[in-house]
């Protein structure tokens, strides 16, 4: 999270990484937005406790909502493209993709389900878009443990893919 300059989150004393553990008492879970809602009165005094290098701190001041937001106003606004579909079926080395409304997309291969040194087929609406074996790649490897941070999904190369 960014702290605005001049916002009621730097006046209270919010720091960057600080994690939001409850507003006046009210504990907040995903919705901040409900709790101000619920507990806080625009000009009255606001506490926050939020965890700051694994300490709690309380930010006292007073609740300042900002209006240049409405509290309608999507945080993070989908994109205004139309969404797309790719659906899936592997059957050893092969894979055999359907898609709609997409242009390309990138297949991960993890080494726990598909044969290194034998060849890979894709098939994308019943059109082979790629055969070929397949080299483990540490880059790839890293760039998906990084993004994923999930240790069950290792991904050792990825097979990009333009739709016909």
């Amino acid at each position: 999270m960014s702290i605005s300059q001049g916002s009621n989150a730097e006046k209270l004393g919010l720091a960057r990484f600080d994690l939001v553990l409850n507003i006046n008492g009210w504990p907040v879970g995903d919705d901040m937005d409900n709790v101000l809602e619920q507990c806080c009165t625009a000009g009255k005094p606001i506490r926050v406790a939020v965890s700051r290098d694994k300490q709690t701190v309380e930010l006292k001041g007073l609740y300042q909502p900002s209006t240049e937001l409405e509290s309608t106003m999507t945080l993070l606004p989908r994109r205004q493209s139309r969404s797309g579909r790719v659906d899936l079926v592997k059957t050893g080395n092969t894979v055999r993709a359907t898609t709609s409304g997409v242009a390309e997309y990138t297949l991960l291969i993890s080494p726990d389900q598909f044969k290194f040194g034998e060849p890979v087929t894709v098939i994308t609406n019943g059109q082979v878009s790629f055969t070929g074996v397949v080299e483990k790649s540490l880059p790839t490897l890293l760039k998906w443990a990084a993004r994923d941070d999930d240790r069950t999904m290792l991904f050792g190369a990825e097979i990009h893919v333009a739709v016909n």
